[in-house]
């Protein structure tokens, strides 16, 4: 990759838009997506842990994510949250996400189970080495019990596609 894209000003975790039987509203996330970009946002981050990730099934997630891409016709860069509960289907969502169009990702830590930090700088890797795509790590250490410390980071220097 010969250069990153240089993300910066307000990308919001949009939140998944829902009917009252829990299906996908595509129709009101599509308007929603159009708001925000309308309002100025410099890029949008569907399917994080606020976009109903973990709720969605996969169908949905790439359903989620193409719309977004759709509405967005470029204006915007759209990222998408990738946290899976095996690294299978993790790769899986990101080669799927870059077919559809993707900018870049977010992503995240593994989901429910707690690795140490081998474990943890193992998955950022592996999941780094599947996408030729741009992404960001997201640390939150009180929602996913794993913290990516300064130091994991500093090691996390040598992978070209981490923005």
């Amino acid at each position: 990759m010969s250069s990153l894209p240089q993300w910066s000003g307000v990308f919001p975790a949009v939140v998944t838009q829902m009917n009252e039987d829990q299906s996908l509203d595509l129709d009101a996330s599509a308007r929603h997506f159009e708001a925000l970009i309308e309002s100025g946002v410099s890029g949008l981050i569907v399917c994080g842990s606020l976009g109903e990730n973990q709720c969605l099934q996969p169908e949905e997630k790439r359903a989620v994510l193409a719309r977004a891409i759709e509405v967005s016709a470029g204006r915007v860069p759209v990222l998408s949250g990738v946290a899976e509960m095996s690294t299978a289907a993790a790769v899986r969502y990101l080669r799927d996400g870059e077919t559809l169009g993707a900018a870049g990702f977010m992503i995240m830590p593994p989901m429910v189970y707690k690795p140490d930090e081998r474990e943890t700088e193992h998955w950022f890797r592996t999941l780094a080495a599947a996408t030729s795509l741009p992404w960001m790590l997201y640390n939150n250490p009180v929602g996913y019990h794993t913290d990516v410390t300064p130091e994991m980071f500093e090691r996390f220097s040598d992978i070209p596609n981490l923005t």
